[in-house]
């Protein structure tokens, strides 16, 4: 739209406010309430279109308040659906969800079932935007009890997808793949199913997920079956082996035990026979009785050898049976050292991998060279990460200085500078090898994207690499939804500005102790996509005033820790950039990590952790 249009289009919104503002008054003063709500709901759908939410939703709460005092319920009801629409789409979410249960429960008392059913799912909705799908999938359930009962096929239908995602998102595969199925039977049972392009997909991306799970879970089943036989059999062996040791131990002992009842019954023996000898002695019968000694020591004799020769045989045989144990330990020794060299294998894998992702990403010098007032908090979950950020410089000019040379000023070249530096930072679907695959996937569509198709604008970036992470993925054509989110940040030294796009990380930039938060786009790069086309939104700030600002992924703010084992949160975090905001860049750094380290305490830590802090003006 040309200048002067837009200048008349703006005079024409003045005037038919104003005309309104004398139309709610003169109703006031009139006592006509309810016109004057109808007059000021005018004026907060003309502020709306020109996106005032503020001024928005200032209106509508007037006309609220005037139709509560009149007793008119059903507009009361569409107020309040308004001003939840509006507290949401300016990231209010408290308020939201404030109205729109307020809307409910006059419906509730109405007895309007089927709105009962539309706004429970837009509060799930709500609840789900804020990452709060626990409470998400309360909402739905409750939603789609009454849909049901109204027979509203379309909402449900709806309800079935939400809460296929929420449960998605809650790690409860289960339970996902089954509202998924639900949602695909009921859509195709729809009459107007495959009349929109759009739908047909949705529904076939569903199908082509719940293949996907069930293929997985089933790959999972067989792999866990293999693993547990195997442990299985290791401990089976083992606990054979140890009865065979124990069986050996007791065994021995019976013997000992028998060797030294037999000695003591030979020396009793031998003490009777002394007896004998000693009274067939004395009553003369010397001849005979040396007969019969001799006779009873040659069967003892043979008796004493035969039982030696049994022990012997009984020794040999324990000492084949302790040989068998042995082999057994060594068998056993050698699956554990299998195992223990496969483990050795992964890690040295994996440690390569930080190598070559150490090797692909930026230097932390290089970002300090490229943007000289600015820190980098980069702590990594395992190895490797799924969080990274990533720089580089466009457009350079030459920078001449001057000298004099024999009375004559010259101008020499002192080198080169660049115009524009464009920086991010990248939360990717995961963490450890599959997210860092993710990152080295992201980085070399950036170089790509910016250096060599020579994209430079934030928004038009994401675009660019949205569309290259679903071709690169293949996204169109299997159940993967692996993608990211982010902020990117252009500095234009020329025009002194910063330019801003988000895919669902925002910009918290603070100037003359005034914090802000500039959101990003409710979207992700890569992934599902639902609409047509997906385009991002850039933001641009003065840098007139100097500003401090940070991006950041989401592994620092979803940090459990506390006296209550809770989350960081993003408020918190906010407010730790406000307190900390006027020291130098290098003292914030350490105040985080300080931070971050009091609060985890002994809790593990969850995620990739990245924030990125700069001064710029």
């Amino acid at each position: 739209m040309m200048p002067c249009l837009l200048q008349a289009q703006e005079s024409l919104n003045k005037e038919e406010i104003r005309q309104y503002k004398l139309s709610a008054l003169q109703s006031q003063y009139e006592g006509d309430k309810n016109t004057a709500g109808h007059y000021l709901n005018r004026i907060a759908f003309v502020y709306w279109e020109k996106k005032d939410l503020t001024k928005a939703a200032h209106y509508f709460e007037q006309s609220i308040r005037l139709s509560t005092a009149t007793g008119n319920e059903a507009t009361t009801a569409m107020l309040a659906s308004n001003l939840a629409s509006i507290y949401r789409e300016a990231g209010k979410y408290q308020k939201a969800i404030q109205y729109l249960e307020k809307t409910i429960q006059i419906h509730i008392q109405s007895r309007q079932k089927e709105k009962v059913a539309q706004g429970l799912f837009n509060l799930g909705n709500v609840y789900q935007e804020t990452k709060n799908y626990k409470k998400a999938v309360e909402i739905y359930e409750k939603g789609l009890r009454v849909a049901q009962v109204v027979h509203k096929e379309m909402l449900i239908s709806a309800y079935y997808e939400a809460l296929a995602e929420s449960y998605e998102k809650l790690k409860k595969p289960s339970k996902s793949a089954k509202y998924y199925k639900l949602y695909a039977h009921s859509a195709r049972a729809t009459p107007n199913y495959g009349m929109h392009s759009y739908d047909k997909a949705k529904v076939e991306e569903a199908e082509l997920w719940i293949r996907t799970m069930e293929e997985e879970k089933r790959k999972q089943e067989e792999e866990l079956a293999a693993a547990l036989d195997e442990v299985r059999s290791i401990s089976e062996q083992k606990g054979e082996i140890e009865l065979l040791r124990e069986e050996q131990a007791h065994k021995i002992k019976a013997l000992e035990k028998d060797k030294l009842v037999k000695e003591l019954a030979l020396k009793e023996h031998a003490l009777k026979l002394e007896n004998n000898r000693i009274i067939t002695y004395a009553v003369a019968i010397g001849g005979t009785l040396a007969i019969l000694l001799v006779g009873v020591l040659w069967v003892a004799y043979q008796s004493g050898q035969q039982s030696r020769r049994q022990l012997e045989i009984r020794n040999v045989e324990i000492l084949r049976q302790n040989k068998e144990i042995e082999s057994r330990k060594y068998e056993l020794q050698g699956v554990l050292d299998v195992l223990e060299n496969k483990n050795l294998k992964i890690t040295a894998s994996i440690n390569y991998a930080k190598r070559i992702q150490d090797a692909t990403l930026p230097k932390e010098v290089d970002f300090k060279k490229a943007l000289p007032d600015s820190f980098v908090l980069y702590k990594p979950r395992d190895v490797v990460s799924g969080d990274f950020y990533w720089i580089t410089e466009k457009d350079f000019r030459p920078v001449f200085t001057s000298k004099w040379v024999n009375g004559e000023e010259i101008s020499i070249l002192k080198g080169f500078e660049s115009e524009k530096v464009i920086f991010t930072a990248v939360d990717c679907t995961g963490h450890g090898v599959p997210g860092a695959f993710m990152s080295m996937i992201g980085v070399n569509l950036l170089n790509e994207i910016v250096t060599v198709r020579n994209l430079s604008e934030p928004d038009k970036i994401l675009n660019e690499l949205h569309k290259s992470i679903r071709k690169a993925l293949q996204q169109k054509k299997t159940a993967n939804r692996d993608g990211m989110d982010m902020a990117i940040c252009c500095h234009d030294k020329k025009n002194n500005l910063l330019e801003y796009a988000g895919a669902k990380n925002p910009l918290i930039c603070i100037q003359d102790d005034e914090l802000k938060i500039v959101r990003a786009d409710r979207k992700t790069i890569g992934g599902l996509q639902r609409e047509k086309q997906r385009i991002f939104q850039k933001q641009t700030l003065s840098l007139e005033t100097p500003i401090m600002a940070y991006v950041f992924s989401d592994g620092y703010q979803d940090q459990f820790g506390g006296p209550q084992g809770k989350k960081f949160t993003q408020k918190r975090l906010r407010t730790t950039f406000q307190e900390i905001h006027k020291y130098s860049l290098e003292k914030q750094h350490d105040m985080l990590v300080q931070t971050l380290k009091e609060w985890q305490g002994k809790e593990e830590q969850i995620d990739d952790i990245l924030v990125l802090g700069f001064h710029l003006g």
